[in-house]
């Protein structure tokens, strides 16, 4: 009992630490922008202008996407059609140029059997291990869906998303830039390539 207690709070707090009210800019597809408070959950942006306002949801067909905004901080999100999935989902914007590059956090459970500590000392059940990983797709102006590169296949993907730039191919090929640099790598293309 005690271990679908663990279970159930668990859940319960990473659902919540994903999904905080904050002060927030509504991007509509038309460039408009409306300034409240907004979330996102489940892949949709959660949006009301004052917290006496009843909340909306918003989906792709009239929004963009979210900025959140306060101590000196933005996060940008946005609705992405990528190759990973089926329907469109909510990323955060990492950079915007030629090429774009989106992040999305992407968290991995396990349960395992092991100890905790319990009101009488070390107990057996399960463990829950959580690890967070960032998961990065690139996408180009004239692509219909954003690539994921933070996979196996990342150097051929990788390859034919940067070919019309020799310096980026040749830093690709010489493991200058590799998955760990993509953010570089995109920031380099975007500055020196393309234009």
């Amino acid at each position: 009992m005690i271990n679908r207690v663990l279970l159930f709070t668990f859940a319960f707090i990473s659902c919540s630490f994903f999904a905080q009210e904050r002060t927030a800019k509504l991007v509509f597809i038309d460039g408009e922008t409306v300034e409240g408070l907004g979330e996102i959950k489940d892949d949709k942006i959660y949006f009301r202008l004052t917290e006496k306002d009843k909340v909306e949801v918003w989906d792709n067909e009239l929004v963009k996407g979210l900025t959140f905004f306060g101590y000196g901080n933005t996060e940008r999100y946005e609705f992405v059609l990528s190759d990973k999935y089926d329907e469109i989902v909510v990323m955060e914007v990492i950079e915007e140029g030629l090429v774009s590059l989106y992040r999305e956090m992407d968290a991995k459970y396990s349960i395992q059997p092991g100890f905790y500590l319990g009101p009488n000392g070390n107990e057996r059940g399960v463990v829950v291990r959580s690890e967070m990983a960032d998961l990065y797709f690139v996408k180009k102006n004239e692509m219909d869906k954003a690539v994921q590169l933070t996979t196996f296949g990342f150097k051929k993907k990788a390859l034919k998303i940067f070919a019309d730039c020799e310096d980026v191919v040749e830093m690709i090929n010489d493991n200058d830039f590799t998955q760990k640099d993509i953010l570089d790598m995109v920031s380099y293309y975007n500055k020196n390539c393309g234009k």
